[in-house]
C-alpha cells in the first residue's frame, strides 16, 4: 500500500503564503479605511473692529455656541484684530 509523504515543498509555501496574504490583507483593509475616516473640522471666528455694543458681543456667543454644539467641530479657532488693550 502506497504511503502519503508530505511535501516538503508544499508545506513551505503554505507557511510563507498564509503570512503573506494576512499582511497583504491588513495593508489593502487599511488604504481602503484611510479615504473613509473623517478629518476634524475646525472652525474659525474673526472678530474684526471694535466691539461696542451688546448686541455685537451676544452675536460672537451665538456664533460660539452653535460651534460647540455642532458635534463635527472639533476646534474653533478665534481670530480677534481689535483696537485697545
Amino acid at each position: 500500500m502506497p504511503t502519503l509523504k508530505p511535501n516538503k515543498r508544499l508545506i513551505g509555501r503554505v507557511f510563507i503564503s498564509i503570512p503573506l496574504f494576512v499582511i497583504l490583507g491588513l495593508g489593502l483593509g487599511a488604504l481602503i479605511s484611510i479615504p473613509l475616516v473623517p478629518k476634524p473640522n475646525v472652525a474659525t471666528i474673526t472678530i474684526s473692529g471694535p466691539i461696542l455694543d451688546q448686541a455685537h458681543a451676544e452675536d460672537i456667543l451665538e456664533l460660539l455656541r452653535q460651534a460647540g454644539e455642532d458635534h463635527s467641530i472639533k476646534a474653533v479657532v478665534l481670530q480677534i484684530d481689535t483696537p485697545g488693550g
